[in-house]
């Protein structure tokens, strides 16, 4: 006969307590390691920030979020969408001086004939 006691004990429960817990303290850790390579990054020169695609003020924004959140992941999404709107503005510029040039080249052949 069972007990009322081990009814509600679960160990079901203690794995996903303990799942939960581990998960916790992997996702801590992550965002402390993150947090300490940022760190050296915000000693970098302007040069080496421009390569990595960031700029100071990035650095320190990433630096700015919560310790349970990796400040790394927040630096990323801001290099690549950065690099969104560079390329972005890029094409823009292309197509616009592709414009240009049709419109310069049928005014040229419209004055010739």
């Amino acid at each position: 006969m069972m007990s009322i006691h081990s009814e509600f004990r679960s160990p079901l429960s203690l794995r996903g307590l303990l799942a939960r817990t581990g998960a916790a303290a992997a996702a801590f850790y992550k965002a402390y390691r993150g947090r300490r390579a940022l760190c050296t990054l915000i000693e970098a020169d302007e040069r080496m920030l421009h390569d990595i695609g960031v700029t100071r003020d990035d650095v320190r924004w990433a630096l700015d979020t919560r310790l349970p959140q990796d400040p790394s992941a927040y630096l990323r999404l801001r290099a690549v969408t950065r690099r969104a709107e560079e390329r972005a503005r890029a094409r823009k510029a292309v197509a616009d001086g592709a414009a240009a040039s049709e419109d310069g080249q049928s005014a040229k052949t419209d004055a010739c004939c």
